[in-house]
């Protein structure tokens, strides 16, 4: 048997609202719908009635100018994003590695001497370069 889930509805200041996210912002209507928990069909439709109801011409189809740099855009935007995840991974990488270090140097440190240091600084003993190997 069907589930009796009762069906939303909407007041006409809250489809015009809506709609208006998307015409004012230039969001897409599956973004927008998403952030709203609506269909984007039911929020496209709410879109179009808008504009038939404003007036407002509809979109025009990009000329081979604007869609060349369309595509050169979403080109940059890949290769940013992509650049954006490596940058945060080697970040992460190199802070693993930072605390690895410190772990083993926290080996072999001593207390400062006197000589002018200020109290409870430690200073690293001079040992030979050490590689992650020396850690097992």
């Amino acid at each position: 048997m069907g589930s009796t889930r009762k069906r939303r509805t909407y007041t006409p200041e809250y489809r015009r609202e809506a709609a208006h996210l998307v015409i004012d912002t230039d969001r897409t209507i599956a973004t927008v719908a998403g952030e709203i928990n609506v269909g984007a069909q039911l929020l496209g439709r709410w879109v179009q009635q808008e504009r038939d109801r404003i007036g407002a011409p509809p979109e025009a189809p990009l000329d081979a100018s604007e869609r060349a740099e369309l595509e050169r855009l979403r080109r940059e935007n890949t290769e940013l994003r992509l650049d954006n995840e490596f940058l945060g991974k080697a970040a992460a990488f190199f802070a693993a590695k930072n605390t690895l270090v410190l772990a083993v140097d926290s080996r072999c440190q001593v207390p400062a001497n006197s000589a002018g240091d200020r109290e409870g600084d430690i200073r690293s003993v001079g040992a030979e370069p050490y590689s992650t190997s020396d850690l097992t």
